[in-house]
């Protein structure tokens, strides 16, 4: 689990010494083994920062099934047994671990999952579900043991922000839209009737 302190070839001195063994080699068109200078290695990754990725993501991840969809009619499951170690892992970078997903390996498992799926994007237009949308839906799935189900969302432009000056998740004050009603041997008269108010997250 954790990383362990060890040797390692010396890039720099083992450069001199390789150029020497090549010609030599071309010289007298005998080879010869070439000893390499060594140094110490120590692991980039500390134990605490192995403990931190275990709790945060690797345990969660692989507590139980996790479910991705759109709906009820495309929707696919992966185990921690049969599916999910093919595309999670984790690699260091920069001292620290990050979560890592195999693009092509998790595209293969949900196959044909989500064919004829589109999702409204945010300039409009309305495009297939990518693998990039599953992992989005799948790793906060993975990270709670709780709710093990990751939603796409295909219209998420309709989690517009709220007006400028408005608290975030406060109501909208509905607006108000008049409508002319004829009165039968009277003159037209507007009359108001609020719109019906819409949430906004």
């Amino acid at each position: 689990m954790y990383g362990k302190a060890g040797k390692g070839i010396d890039v720099a001195k083992s450069t001199d010494a390789v150029e020497k063994a090549y010609r030599a080699q071309v010289e007298t068109g005998a080879s010869t083994a070439v000893n390499v200078p060594t140094t110490d290695r120590r692991p980039t990754v500390s134990d605490a920062e192995v403990d931190r990725m275990m709790k945060e993501f690797a345990e969660p991840a692989m507590s139980g099934l996790v479910t991705v969809r759109t709906d009820a009619a495309h929707t696919v499951s992966f185990s921690p047994g049969k599916s999910l170690w093919k595309f999670i892992a984790v690699k260091p970078q920069n001292g620290k671990l990050v979560e890592y997903y195999d693009q092509a390996a998790l595209k293969e498992l949900y196959g044909d999952t989500f064919d004829g799926v589109l999702i409204t994007r945010a300039t409009g237009q309305k495009t297939p579900v990518t693998v990039q949308d599953v992992i989005g839906a799948l790793r906060p799935a993975l990270k709670s043991t709780g709710n093990r189900v990751g939603v796409i969302d295909t219209n998420p432009a309709d989690a517009r922000p709220a007006d400028e000056g408005a608290p975030g998740g406060h109501r909208v004050p509905p607006r108000r839209m008049t409508s002319v009603i004829p009165h039968s041997g009277s003159p037209t008269l507007p009359r108001t009737r609020p719109r019906r108010p819409r949430w906004l997250p």
